[in-house]
């Protein structure tokens, strides 16, 4: 219990720490912005609740530098939670539609058996812009979830779910929307 709360703090820690320290402020750098300075993203609202749940609270550091933190909820084949930190880098940039890359780390727990495990990932994703406040973000890429400790795959009926529908699934697609404030 006390490796799964540390991590989570630790996460939770950087990240305000990255907002606090950024070398330029937020005013002056997004002075000429229409985009505020911070995001909330709920994952896949509208496909699979069921399956799983995120929250993701993003911080815009530059007009085109982000840090995000991610808490993730699996409910169904390995259920589990998932913390890890994101950054994104935006590329291309209209009015209402940005590209961006993006890499993460973190940790995560399989509920069923106390396995754990670390998170690495990488891609790159399409943001699109309605109004000053809503937004919508889809992004592809690969993790890379290698086990640290126990079982992370045991308790859901099928070997291998975990790497293929599950926390740890090689292919990382996601659908998010997001508030703007």
């Amino acid at each position: 219990m006390f490796k799964k709360t540390s991590i989570l703090y630790s996460l939770f820690f950087f990240f305000l720490m990255s907002a606090v320290s950024a070398q330029e402020t937020p005013k002056e750098s997004l002075k000429d912005s229409t985009r505020g300075e911070y995001t909330i993203y709920v994952n896949n609202p509208s496909f699979i609740p069921i399956w799983q749940a995120r929250i993701k609270l993003e911080r815009r550091f530059k007009e085109t530098n982000y840090l995000a933190l991610s808490l993730n909820w699996y409910h169904m084949t390995n259920p589990g939670a998932q913390a890890y930190l994101e950054y994104r880098k935006s590329i291309y940039e209209k009015k209402v539609m940005e590209l961006f890359l993006f890499v993460k780390a973190g940790a995560g727990e399989s509920f069923t058996n106390g396995g754990t495990y670390a998170l690495l990932g990488a891609g790159f994703g399409e943001q699109f812009h309605f109004g000053k406040h809503f937004s919508l973000q889809v992004s592809e890429g690969l993790k890379y979830c290698p086990v640290l400790q126990g079982d992370v795959e045991a308790g859901s009926g099928f070997g291998g779910l975990f790497y293929i529908t599950g926390p740890g699934a090689v292919i990382d697609l996601n659908v998010n929307l997001g508030w703007t404030f």
